[in-house]
């Protein structure tokens, strides 16, 4: 059986956040996939892994790319020493998954070398029509092989790419398994 683990990036920006943990608290319950919320927290003072139920505390860093790429790292190295799973799922608490098709969906895929999810594309500097192609960071799926791979190269990516992009980076001799993304709500159309 496929063994799944997510984490989500988590901050109390918005209300209706408090009512997205609690959902992915219900479908981790029903579908007995571990659950962990990343966290950026004021009182943590160092680089270590601070674990207050099913939240991973880490230190609070002023630019927003530097408190979600240490997340990220933090969540990475957890999961790899006290979790057992095949993929990993990588998502914004605005990000909502069917943990029980994604997991139907997981039995037959790539056990190795896969990294899925909604494709975004940069333009690349110097190079008419030329474009890099990242999964966005709304749900980057990760196979486990990639985990370590990805801890190694956070070191040698610039802070100034957020976690999908540098991912993506770090990744570029993979191929990308896209999924069609289904937005619920236009954030543009709402201001």
């Amino acid at each position: 059986m496929v063994k799944l683990a997510v984490l989500v990036i988590d901050a109390d920006d918005e209300p209706v956040y408090r009512v997205g943990r609690e959902m992915w608290r219900l479908a981790s319950k029903l579908f007995d996939v571990p659950v962990f919320f990343l966290r950026a927290d004021k009182r943590v003072l160092d680089d270590g892994v601070y674990i207050d139920n099913d939240t991973i505390l880490a230190k609070w860093f002023d630019k927003f790319e530097q408190r979600i790429n240490h997340k990220t790292i933090l969540g990475f190295h957890y999961c790899c020493q006290n979790v057992e799973f095949d993929y990993l799922l990588r998502a914004n608490l605005s990000s909502f998954f069917r943990l029980d098709l994604l997991l139907q969906y997981l039995a037959g895929a790539e056990r190795s070398k896969f990294y899925a999810g909604s494709l975004n594309s940069l333009p690349i500097d110097g190079q008419e029509g030329g474009v890099f192609e990242y999964v966005s960071g709304s749900g980057v799926l990760l196979s486990r092989d990639l985990m370590n791979r990805l801890i190694n190269a956070r070191s040698i990516v610039d802070d100034g790419y957020i976690d999908d992009i540098w991912m993506g980076l770090a990744l570029r001799d993979l191929p990308r398994v896209n999924w069609d993304r289904c937005d619920l709500i236009d954030v543009d159309e709402l201001s």
